[in-house]
């Protein structure tokens, strides 16, 4: 959920490149979400989770934004 808080609005404003692998995208984010949750399980805290959705965040600001025109 926390990554739909993310990418959704980013995508509605059209912010992602144009080449960005969809597809791949959404692959990576479920399987992120899902091994960030099942840790965080075994390990009985929230830090997975919460690192997670930093990376994440970073992740998509690195790689799979348009970069400002300057």
């Amino acid at each position: 959920m926390a990554h739909q808080e993310i990418a959704v609005p980013l995508a509605l404003r059209g912010e992602f490149k144009d080449d960005l692998d969809v597809e791949a995208l959404a692959g990576f984010t479920l399987a992120s979400k899902e091994g960030s949750i099942m840790m965080s399980k075994l390990e009985g805290s929230n830090r997975h989770v919460r690192t997670n959705r930093a990376s994440f965040a970073a992740y998509l600001e690195q790689c799979c934004l348009r970069r400002a025109e300057s």
